[in-house]
């Protein structure tokens, strides 16, 4: 499936990125060949790999449970920029 430029300038939109034309280039001939790698493997014959659903055979270890001491609040909040009433304070994010 070829990628045009229009398409790349698509995603930028959605990701909320401005490219000149040169970056435009770059990032459709690497989505390209991202794609075009992706083809390659939906040809190869898999019918004869089982499949799996992890890379042990033993499983994963875990750490047992253990119920830890909380750090005070005057600790955690002694680490932060900016604090107040007990909360830490950061950026407004949302625009009104």
């Amino acid at each position: 499936m070829p990628i045009d430029p229009a398409e790349v300038r698509r995603i930028a939109a959605l990701a909320r990125l401005g490219l000149d034309e040169r970056t435009v280039e770059t990032f459709r001939h690497q989505l390209q060949t991202i794609l075009d790698h992706v083809a390659m493997l939906d040809r190869l014959d898999v019918d004869a790999v089982p499949p799996t659903a992890g890379l042990s055979e033993t499983g994963q270890p875990l750490r047992a449970d253990r119920r830890h001491a909380c750090l005070a609040e005057r600790d955690v909040l002694g680490n932060a920029p900016d604090a107040a009433m007990n909360l830490f304070r950061v950026p407004r994010v949302i625009e009104e």
